[in-house]
């Protein structure tokens, strides 16, 4: 008898959260970013079951100067981070110090080695993100890795893209080898017409 109570209302909480979670996937999906042809893309599997993807008021201001023109040199155009994820990067990392630092011990064990090991990761989250790019021309792109190192791919080598969810876009390379950009880049949009554009030329 308990059981025959008990599973309508199983029921309707599982159907409530699944509308609920179909409900912000949708919302998610309208102000998500996407190519200057209004072009989605992709999402990898892990992100489009909606574990560990960024909230809309992050994304939101991330997005913040993504339409601005990239600067150009003799070597392309180069996208560098958004004003808006430049903000949230360094005010999340001035947060973070104040937390641990200020308030020893109550959210981190007060060991000086622990708070230094914080503080330097913090620091390169905060330096890597302000510092990362993205530089394409007729013949490819080139990204950073998470030691700095550079990158170059042709446009024949590029496979696909996909949206982690995050902060990141996954390039699938035909090699089979993958490498992560930041997304929220100034000029991304135009990028990304670009890159879909050689894909399916090379497909």
């Amino acid at each position: 008898m308990e059981l025959l109570v008990a599973l309508p209302t199983l029921i309707l909480i599982a159907g409530f959260w699944t509308c609920i979670f179909l409900l912000k996937r949708s919302i998610q999906g309208v102000f998500a970013q996407k190519s200057s042809a209004g072009e989605h893309v992709p999402k990898t599997g892990l992100a489009k079951t909606g574990l560990g993807n960024l909230s809309l008021d992050a994304a939101l201001v991330a997005k913040i100067g993504s339409n601005a023109a990239p600067r150009a040199d003799f070597n392309g155009l180069i996208l560098r981070p958004t004003i808006g994820v430049r903000l949230i990067s360094v005010t999340l990392t001035l947060f973070l110090m104040y937390l641990i630092w200020f308030n020893p011990g109550e959210f981190v064990p007060d060991n000086v080695w622990i708070l230094f090991a914080i503080t330097i990761a913090a620091f390169y989250g905060m330096v890597h993100t302000n510092s990362s790019y993205l530089r394409y021309n007729l013949d490819g792109f080139e990204v950073i890795d998470s030691l700095f190192r550079r990158h170059n791919v042709a446009w024949q080598d590029l496979e696909a893209i996909r949206d982690n969810g995050h902060y990141l876009y996954v390039f699938h390379l035909r090699s089979g080898k993958r490498l992560n950009a930041l997304k929220f880049l100034a000029g991304m949009p135009e990028f990304l017409n670009h890159a879909f554009v050689e894909i399916e030329c090379n497909n």
